[in-house]
C-alpha cells in the first residue's frame, strides 16, 4: 500500500471527515481535516474567517495546509469542498498523493447540509430555494475540480464502512 497521502475531495457535506476517519483507521494512517487545521492553527473557526478575511483570506490559509499535509507520508487529508479551485493546489495534490472524490446528487446533499450543526460560510443566510441554487452552482463550479481525482466513490446510500472498503479496493493499485 502507498505511503503517499491520500486526499478526500468532495462538496461539503459529502462525508469527506467521517470517510476519512474511518480510512486512515483501517489503513492505519494519520487523519487531518484540512478546516479542522486551519481553524487550529489560526486560532479562529472558519466562519470567522471567512467573515474577517473573505474567501481569499481563507483559500491563502488552505494553500499553505495543503503544502504542509503533501509532504507527509502515511496520511488520510480530508480537504475543503473548494480546496481544488486553486490550479496550485490541485497540481500540488495530483503531484504528492493520491486524490479520491467523494461524490453525491444534490439532493442528498442539501438534505445533509440540513441536517448538519456545523456553520457553512458558503450558504449562510440562505432561504431553501436559494440554498438549492447556490449547492448547484458551486457544484457545477467544481465540477471539472473533482473530475480529476485518480479515485471517484458514489456515496449514495453506503455506510462509511463501506465507502472505505470501495477505497480501499482502488487503492490496492497504487
Amino acid at each position: 500500500m502507498t505511503t503517499k497521502p491520500i486526499f478526500l475531495c468532495g462538496f461539503m457535506a459529502v462525508g469527506k471527515s467521517s470517510v476519512g476517519k474511518l480510512l486512515a483507521s483501517h489503513l492505519q494512517k494519520d487523519f487531518v481535516d484540512s478546516d479542522e487545521w486551519i481553524e487550529q492553527t489560526v486560532k479562529k473557526p472558519i466562519f470567522q474567517i471567512f467573515k474577517e478575511s473573505g474567501e481569499t483570506g481563507f483559500r491563502e490559509l488552505e494553500a499553505k495546509a495543503l503544502k504542509e499535509f503533501s509532504g507527509r507520508e502515511n496520511c488520510v487529508v480530508a480537504l475543503g469542498g473548494g480546496a481544488l479551485g486553486s490550479s496550485q493546489n490541485s497540481e500540488l495534490i495530483r503531484i504528492s498523493g493520491i486524490l479520491v472524490y467523494l461524490s453525491a446528487d444534490v439532493e442528498s446533499l442539501l438534505l445533509r447540509l440540513s441536517t448538519s450543526s456545523q456553520r457553512r460560510p458558503m450558504l449562510e443566510n440562505l432561504d431553501n430555494k436559494s440554498r438549492r441554487l447556490r449547492v448547484i452552482e458551486l457544484l457545477k463550479l467544481r465540477e471539472a475540480d473533482y473530475a480529476v481525482a485518480d479515485i471517484k466513490v458514489d456515496t449514495e446510500l453506503k455506510s462509511p464502512q463501506t465507502l472505505v472498503f470501495e477505497i480501499c479496493e482502488f487503492l490496492e493499485q497504487y
